[in-house]
């Protein structure tokens, strides 16, 4: 099924966004080997000690863009334009009947912009006390994967995403515009 001009625009403007704060992070060497879970809890506080500030800076522009990517993924499986299917392939592995443990390392990488804005946008609604302790063990699991990953790893991953998703929609007929000078 092809996009039609509203999808086109919405498509644009996620994929846009995304490369954005992919493009203003610039990370100095000194922060490029940090770990992403790393500092995470100077989101909850209410004063960021300076010295933390560029590196938590650079991790909310590095968890930002996923989410406009994660978007763009599931518009692309709705819509059928492409062949990825990552969104609802994560979205299975995490479903109680179908979860592996070799799977979240091979398909980790693949996955990883779903995984991050599941993971940073809310807290899931089953992670109350007494609720299923596998998902729960699930929820765990993917911080941890995500949170060892390195800045410049990070950013290294979600900007091949961003390209191959390009790549999607420009197969698909979609002018995908691009900064000029």
């Amino acid at each position: 099924m092809a996009l039609n001009p509203e999808q086109q625009r919405e498509a644009n403007q996620l994929l846009l966004v995304a490369r954005e704060y992919l493009r203003i992070v610039n990370l100095p060497q000194d922060v490029r080997q940090s770990q992403l879970g790393v500092g995470a809890d100077a989101f909850a506080r209410p004063v960021i000690a300076e010295a933390e500030w560029e590196h938590t800076l650079h991790t909310a522009h590095l968890a930002s863009a996923p989410v406009r990517l994660a978007a763009l993924e599931e518009l692309l499986e709705e819509t059928k334009t492409g062949t990825r299917n990552v969104h609802s392939s994560c979205r299975a592995y995490f479903k109680k009947d179908s979860y592996s443990t070799e799977k979240l390392s091979t398909q980790g990488p693949r996955w990883l912009h779903v995984l991050l804005r599941d993971g940073i946008g809310h807290i899931e609604p089953w992670m109350n006390e007494g609720e299923d302790p596998q998902q729960q063990t699930r929820y765990r699991e993917r911080l941890q994967y995500f949170g060892a990953t390195t800045l410049e790893d990070m950013h290294e991953r979600l900007s091949a995403t961003a390209s191959e998703l390009s790549e999607i929609l420009m197969t698909a007929g979609v002018s995908v515009p691009i900064v000029g000078p």
